[in-house]
């Protein structure tokens, strides 16, 4: 891991808020198996990576496993990175063979059910072609224990 961790109040300067987990919805199921990595690495390591989220819906374009760790750890808030979900420049591609929409994806939020995991796969567009979406984000490199002092201070 990087030698500097990045300061709750830092978080800022990367366009990153800290944001209650209980705004954010998920439209991915969460494999167990890699959650049990991913939780692993976020305690020992931090985090180093804030979710990508709707700005306007609040649906979670990046990060299901990160949340779903945050969740089990009883931890309130997690870092976001907003970006505008009707942007043309954000798409959707698939891990798999099963083709969704925005808009089939905002139904399935609103229906309260979720894909399967690895259904999604948002991409957005940039001077090299579609990349990742979690390609634009910031590496923030939080730790945990910072993230639980500020939201005991809040």
């Amino acid at each position: 891991m990087d030698d500097h961790l990045t300061k709750i109040n830092e978080l800022e300067s990367f366009n990153v808020e800290l944001v209650s987990i209980h705004y954010l919805k998920p439209h991915e199921e969460i494999d167990n198996n890699r959650l049990t990595e991913i939780k692993e690495s976020i305690i020992k390591e931090g985090l180093k990576f804030p979710i990508v989220v709707d700005i306007e819906s609040k649906i979670i374009l990046d990060g299901h496993h990160r949340l779903a760790v945050f969740k089990e750890l009883e931890i309130d808030k997690i870092p976001v990175y907003y970006v505008n979900y009707s942007d043309k420049k954000i798409i959707i591609d698939t891990w798999n063979e099963i083709r969704v929409t925005k808009d089939d994806i905002i139904k399935m939020v609103n229906s309260g059910k979720l894909f399967p995991n690895k259904t999604t796969k948002h991409m957005i567009f940039s001077n090299n072609g579609y990349r990742h979406i979690s390609s634009i984000t910031p590496r923030i490199n939080v730790n945990i224990s910072e993230i639980l002092n500020t939201i005991k201070k809040q």
